[in-house]
């Protein structure tokens, strides 16, 4: 079976798998991939979270990592995520918001 898979493809299995926690077999049926070619994708090093777009949005003008959990020396690919200014900000909104509720 061929199985071509796009640079943006790549981008998105590794999105889906780290950021949003999908399991590999999730995103193995969601792509008809083999198993295989998930964990090839997602061990290749060289093809990590494109670091030229926002994650959010796809802006490709500034953007700069974001730690997940504001430890800038924590740089696990799961802390670590590619912004653009006003997804920052957003994001950042969100997670004081988050503080501030009552349980």
């Amino acid at each position: 079976m061929l199985e071509i898979v796009t640079t943006r493809d790549h981008n998105d299995i590794q999105s889906l798998y780290y950021i949003h926690r999908f399991t590999r077999a999730s995103i193995a049926r969601l792509y008809g991939l083999s198993h295989q070619r998930i964990l090839r994708i997602l061990d290749n090093k060289a093809m990590s979270i494109a670091d030229t777009e926002c994650l959010l949005c796809g802006l490709e003008e500034i953007v700069d990592p974001f730690y997940i959990d504001n430890n800038d020396n924590n740089n696990s690919p799961q802390n670590v995520i590619m912004l653009c200014e006003a997804d920052r900000r957003r994001i950042r909104h969100l997670q004081m918001r988050r503080l501030r509720l009552p349980l």
